[in-house]
């Protein structure tokens, strides 16, 4: 637990972000930014599981999406 630094490099053709949410609460993430582009964004999180995903278009549905586990 503690803070955590994200740096996302979108080498896509489409804009993106990452959203971190740990039941119905946002816990941080990258806002929405356009390929080519890089982002950094520092979140802290407590001990648990984290729910990653873009929330761009349906991105979440065609995959972009993970748990990131916080010990």
């Amino acid at each position: 637990a503690g803070t955590l630094t994200l740096t996302l490099a979108n080498r896509g053709s489409l804009a993106h972000n990452l959203r971190l949410v740990r039941g119905e609460e946002r816990a941080g993430g990258v806002p929405t930014f356009p390929a080519g582009g890089e982002r950094t964004a520092r979140v802290n999180l407590e001990h648990g599981n984290y729910e990653m995903v873009c929330t761009v278009g349906d991105h979440a549905e065609l995959g972009m999406k993970g748990t990131l586990e916080v010990r």
